[in-house]
């Protein structure tokens, strides 16, 4: 329980606090993920911090597979 609410909190505060920590502000709904420019696909900053969300999702899931382990049988 403790691990799902604080996931929740990080996440969130990665979502909504984390354009604005790292100065780069965008709408978080109306962005597009990619531009064209010169023919050629970017990433915008809306594509790289949901990737950075992503990764830190599947790190704290694997932190919580760690740490729920059972390192010796119960007797």
């Amino acid at each position: 329980m403790f691990q799902s609410i604080y996931q929740l909190l990080v996440m969130m505060f990665l979502m909504y606090g984390g354009p604005k920590a790292g100065g780069h502000e965008y709408n978080l709904f109306t962005t597009e993920m990619h531009q064209k420019k010169d023919g050629e696909s970017y990433d915008t900053y809306r594509c790289l911090h949901q990737t950075f969300m992503f990764y830190c999702f599947i790190i704290m899931n694997i932190f919580n597979m760690v740490n729920c382990r059972l390192v010796d049988a119960i007797p």
